[in-house]
C-alpha cells in the first residue's frame, strides 16, 4: 500500500484500533503493544482528524 494513494478504512474496538488520544497536540498511543493505527502511521500514513485531512478513517465499534 502506499500512502499516496490509498485510504484506510477501519472499525471495531477502539483499543483494537489503537486510537491515540491528543493532548496539546501530541499523540498518546495505548501503553504496552503496537496497534494497527500507529503501524500504519508508521508506515507513512496519518489520522483523519477533521480539520487535519489523512488517509486513515476509523469508526467506533461502540
Amino acid at each position: 500500500m502506499d500512502p499516496s494513494d490509498t485510504h484506510i478504512f477501519l472499525c471495531g474496538n477502539p483499543a483494537m484500533l489503537g486510537i491515540p488520544k491528543v493532548r496539546e497536540g501530541e499523540k498518546i498511543w495505548p501503553e504496552g503493544k503496537m496497534v494497527v493505527i500507529q503501524l500504519m502511521e508508521n508506515q507513512g500514513f496519518f489520522i483523519d482528524y477533521g480539520r487535519t485531512k489523512g488517509n486513515i478513517h476509523y469508526e467506533k465499534y461502540w
